[in-house]
């Protein structure tokens, strides 16, 4: 059947036309203008990027989890790698999540009426000791640890740890938000908290990768002699493999972790959080005392 005709301009059957959604594009005049805000919204997020306030945040905002990342992302893995159970540990999470319900809110009531550089120090150095015990607890922690009845006090222990370190998380996290919105320029909406976050997640995401790569790298599996000899046969790295078949136990070897890389890691980003935490008591009082038209773009 032909096409039914487009109404007529001006006609009643316009609006109709119009309110069911056949609305007509934008006019030449109307869509330059539209890409000229979005180019200078661009522009002022890009003059934004080059204030000085803004690459002191940023130099901050990419390095502050460094002394706790590397634990607090894997300490869970290790301890998988020592043979605990899966299932005991996604238990633990499932108990911890009504506390750490209220442990947020206890954080966030706290760091929204206060300063955020106070609530921030405290998270930091609160998240840099739980790491410390993270590393000693899974050190010691049973191998082949699966019961909750069994091996009460370790488990324990190691859920009052990780709700520590939650509590600490979400100090920093709420205090950082605060700060981010005290100077972000109500004129660019939401633009320029974006951007701010965007830039703290970076300093979460980009150090993964090596960070694990390094943990990998330095971890190191000797093939032991009945004698006591090193043989020269490739072992596992994961301890939970070493009984398992490979060339050191076909030549009648045993393996053994001579260097496992969580551990050298995790301590070395401890005491490089703990530096660059001393050069945050001097350096985040300034930083949030600077005046608010530092962190603006002057509008030409």
């Amino acid at each position: 059947p032909p096409p039914s005709p487009s109404p007529l301009p001006g006609s009643d059957d316009d609006e109709l036309w119009e309110d069911m959604g056949h609305r007509p594009l934008l006019n030449a005049t109307q869509g330059a203008g539209a890409l000229s805000d979005i180019a200078a919204a661009y522009r002022q997020l890009l003059g934004v990027v080059k204030l000085p306030a803004v690459w002191g945040l940023t130099a901050f905002l990419l390095s502050y989890r460094l002394g706790v990342l590397s634990t607090e992302s894997a300490y869970s893995l290790k301890l998988i790698d020592k043979g605990v159970a899966k299932e005991t540990l996604a238990f633990l999470v499932l108990f911890q999540f009504p506390v750490e319900l209220g442990t947020a809110l206890l954080a966030g009531r706290w760091a929204a009426s206060h300063s955020p550089y106070a609530p921030f120090i405290v998270g930091y150095a609160l998240r840099l000791a739980v790491c410390a015990a993270l590393l000693l607890l899974t050190d010691a922690f049973p191998a082949g640890a699966a019961s909750l009845s069994e091996h009460a006090g370790p488990f324990g222990a190691l859920a009052g740890l990780s709700l520590l370190s939650s509590f600490g998380s979400t100090l920093t996290f709420t205090a950082l938000g605060s700060f981010f919105n005290s100077v972000s320029d109500p004129a660019m909406g939401g633009a320029y908290l974006t951007l701010l976050n965007t830039i703290a997640n970076m300093g979460y995401i980009l150090p993964r990768t090596p960070v694990f790569w390094l943990m990998d790298r330095l971890t190191r599996a000797a093939c032991m002699g009945p004698d006591g000899k090193l043989f020269d046969a490739a072992c596992p790295k994961k301890a939970k493999d070493f009984l398992g078949p490979s060339a050191c136990m076909e030549l009648g070897g045993s393996c053994s972790l001579r260097a496992d890389g969580f551990y050298l890691i995790g301590w070395a980003c401890l005491a490089l959080g703990g530096v660059i935490g001393l050069v945050y008591i001097r350096y985040l009082p300034v930083l949030m005392a600077l005046p608010l038209n530092r962190w603006r773009v002057q509008v030409r």
